[in-house]
């Protein structure tokens, strides 16, 4: 397999600046499907900590949510909220931002600045869309590994967040 889905991405489409600082990803990195769908094969949390991480994904401030737009079914996302600043270039589709894949998977993807995404390559906490790769979607867009604890739930929350910040600045509004 090609390991450029860890190399930090070339292209500035998006917002360039860090706003995210996590801790290195103990443990090995989990297998992955790096194939469309693209999705985590092992180290999925169990039933109730995947409950938490949902609950308090679906609870950030200034979204609205829903089914995914791009992703498998039961996955759930994340929108800039109406009436809000959104960069279309740091979103999927529409507004969306950010979804969680259905509890046997539980990672996420996001789009992110280069800055976070690099930060988050390299602290081991995901790795890059294999259509990112290829150059067909925004070059920053992650699949971010599945916590395996309340502690992981934390940094996975806050690199949710630096995907945010991204889809909220520099804003180049489309419609909704």
């Amino acid at each position: 397999m090609d390991s450029s889905y860890f190399a930090p991405p070339r292209a500035r489409a998006q917002s360039s600046h860090m706003t995210l600082s996590i801790p290195a990803r103990e443990g090995q990195r989990p297998k992955t499907y790096f194939g469309i769908p693209h999705h985590q094969l092992d180290q999925t949390p169990p039933a109730d900590l995947y409950a938490r991480l949902v609950e308090r994904f679906l609870a950030l401030p200034d979204t609205t949510t829903g089914p995914s737009l791009v992703s498998v079914p039961g996955a759930q996302a994340l929108f800039v909220a109406a009436g809000k600043p959104c960069n279309g270039e740091a979103c999927f589709r529409d507004r969306e931002f950010a979804h969680v894949h259905p509890p046997e998977d539980g990672s996420f993807h996001v789009v992110l600045s280069p800055e976070d995404c690099q930060h988050v390559l390299a602290r081991g906490w995901g790795e890059l869309h294999p259509l990112a790769v290829r150059g067909e979607i925004p070059m920053t867009t992650v699949l971010v590994f599945a916590p395996r604890n309340d502690a992981e739930v934390d940094t996975v929350l806050a690199i949710t967040r630096a995907a945010q910040n991204n889809a909220m600045s520099q804003p180049k509004e489309i419609d909704q």
